[in-house]
This record gives C-alpha cells, sequence and structure tokens, in this order.
C-alpha cells in the first residue's frame, strides 16, 4: 500500500456537495491511497446524514497511515450547515 500514489483531494465548500463526495468515495476500493484535505468533524456528519460509517485516520506530522484513505485536518472556523454558506468559512475554501 505505501508504494501506491497519494492523491490529495480537497471537499471545498463545507456546506456544499464536496464532504458528501468524499464520504461515497471513501466506501469504494481504490488502487491508489487518498488523503482529503478536510474537517473531520464535517466528514463525519456528513457520513452519519448518509448513513455511512467513517472510520479515517488522521494524517499526522510528516507520517501519513498506510491506509487507503486518511484525512489532513483542517478545521472550518465556523459550524457548517448543508446549504447554507458561511462566509467565515472562506479561509478553510481557500
Amino acid at each position: 500500500m505505501s508504494k501506491r500514489p497519494i492523491i490529495a483531494i480537497t471537499p471545498g465548500e463545507p456546506a456544499g456537495v464536496g464532504p458528501d463526495m468524499c464520504v461515497k468515495l471513501s466506501q469504494t476500493d481504490v488502487d491508489y491511497r487518498v488523503v482529503f484535505i478536510a474537517d473531520p468533524a464535517v466528514l463525519t456528519e456528513r457520513a452519519e446524514r448518509l448513513g455511512l460509517s467513517l472510520d479515517i485516520p488522521l494524517w499526522q506530522d510528516k507520517n501519513p497511515p498506510l491506509t487507503r484513505f486518511s484525512i489532513m485536518p483542517i478545521d472550518t472556523a465556523k459550524q457548517v450547515v448543508p446549504g447554507q454558506v458561511n462566509p467565515a468559512n472562506s479561509k478553510y475554501v481557500l
């Protein structure tokens, strides 16, 4: 697993569909490693809304987990409500 390419994915606007897409991707079998650069709480909440489980380890420091999926944690500024864009999260999006 460690020799496979790593693909980094950002979900974009936390109130949009990007977090849902990340959660759904994490339910698939891929031949590469994926690191989601995202707020773990947002992904967990979306998984719950979708009725899916989400058990993805965090990428900490320079030691990535040797799993297919991991999360490099970036916190949102404010609580995220799907479908309601919050300008306070603009730095997260960028």
